[in-house]
């Protein structure tokens, strides 16, 4: 069995050091683990989703109705993927109290900002469960998510351009994929 650390740990695909509840908005992307055309097909240069695809886009545009913080911006789910950019705006600087009391359970001491973690968790297991009571048993995510912290206007302005054409770069990227 190998030694290396990275064959017992996760890799954090996270910025190190960064607060994911920051103000601002990210760019993500969410793949099915394994293969496999689970939410739809591609039918010339738009995506027809199916029932599962229907269920992604459901809860993706409900997150504003579970978390305050949270506005949706440009999303789109392909047939084993998703992608959308969601603003978070936490009002909420820290704490208000941090001192230690003997209740270490008191709610009033966690933290309640949101992160993009907690959001795209929710998303992700909502999903899950709902995909599976549907029809696909065995559905399940790869256990991780790719994100972009949008710097500016003109990177929102290039990400929002990349979902929207994202269905016309499936077969390139498809066949790409399989060549790698």
């Amino acid at each position: 069995m190998s030694r290396d650390p990275k064959h017992y740990f996760r890799q954090s695909t996270r910025l190190k050091n960064y607060d994911y509840s920051k103000s601002g908005a990210y760019f993500v992307t969410i793949t099915v683990d394994g293969e496999g055309e689970v939410f739809g097909k591609i039918v010339g240069s738009k995506v027809r989703v199916n029932k599962a695809g229907e269920i992604i886009k459901r809860i993706w545009v409900n997150l504003p109705k579970h978390f305050a913080s949270v506005q949706i911006d440009e999303f789109i789910v392909m047939p084993d993927h998703f992608h959308g950019i969601v603003f978070i705006e936490n009002t909420k600087e820290g704490l208000m109290n941090q001192a230690r009391t003997k209740e270490k359970s008191w709610i009033l001491m966690k933290d309640k900002k949101d992160t993009l973690g907690k959001i795209i968790r929710t998303f992700k297991a909502k999903a899950t469960k709902l995909i599976r009571d549907d029809r696909f048993k065995n559905f399940k995510w790869h256990r991780n998510y790719h994100d972009h912290i949008v710097r500016n206007e003109k990177d929102l302005l290039i990400i929002r351009k990349y979902i929207r054409d994202n269905p016309l770069n499936w077969e390139f990227e498809k066949h790409n994929r399989n060549n790698l």
